[in-house]
């Protein structure tokens, strides 16, 4: 959980040093909370796709991943999750943006066409 409150501090701060966009330091405060949670969720995820059964990731995830994780990929995966977490959380809002219908939005008719 520690590498991904560090992956979620690092990701809003990143975009703030490259000046691709403002940020509000609520954003800076509670993205490492955001990263802490994505980790665990992300290890799990890992291994349960590096499943037998599943057979989607390599054996490899298998053994690193949600049982051992104090061995380097476990780390590295929840680096990884931490820092990507703003995304997957971007990402469900636009899917459920896209689920939820918009109220009052109707379809306008184009201007009328001029001979």
């Amino acid at each position: 959980m520690l590498l991904g409150g560090l992956g979620g501090f690092l990701s809003p701060l990143i975009g703030v040093m490259r000046s691709q966009r403002p940020t509000s330091w609520g954003v800076l405060v509670l993205a490492p909370v955001g990263g802490a949670l994505a980790a665990p969720g992300g290890l799990f995820l890992v291994r349960m796709l590096a499943d037998p059964e599943l057979n989607l990731l390599a054996q490899v995830f298998l053994h690193n991943s949600w049982g051992a994780p104090a061995q380097p990929i476990s780390l590295a995966v929840a680096l990884f999750f931490g820092f990507s977490g703003t995304l997957f959380s971007r990402l469900a809002l636009a899917a459920t943006g896209q689920l939820v219908p918009t109220a009052g939005r109707t379809a306008r008719p184009g201007p009328p066409n001029r001979p």
